[in-house]
């Protein structure tokens, strides 16, 4: 059993690695928003597509909303919640918590 363990944590690094390898000099507000909007998508793919109205970017009004520091904590709590139900997206969940957190920060 220790051996499946160290073989999940090292997968796990090894993806954690990879993705976080595409934003190495930081993550703008416009890829971040990309990427929640994404997630969203992947996570509940019915939910999302059946709260769009037509040509809808949701990228854009979450750009609006980390502009202006509206609701990152609903945005934290949905990838806290993606990060523990989901297993295939838990981990960009929690690299996309590492940077809202950095962009929180710098806000």
């Amino acid at each position: 059993m220790e051996n499946l363990v160290s073989h999940e944590a090292m997968v796990k690094e090894i993806k954690n690695l990879c993705w976080d390898n595409r934003y190495r000099e930081g993550m703008t507000v416009e890829h971040l928003a990309e990427e929640l909007d994404a997630l969203a998508e992947d996570f509940d793919p019915y939910e999302y597509r059946d709260n769009l109205w037509d040509e809808d970017n949701y990228i854009d009004e979450i750009i609006y909303d980390l502009n202006d520091g509206r609701y990152i904590s609903e945005y934290m709590e949905f990838l806290q919640m993606v990060a523990e139900e989901d297993e295939d997206n838990s981990i960009v969940a929690e690299i996309l918590m590492q940077y809202l957190k950095k962009y929180k920060k710098g806000c």
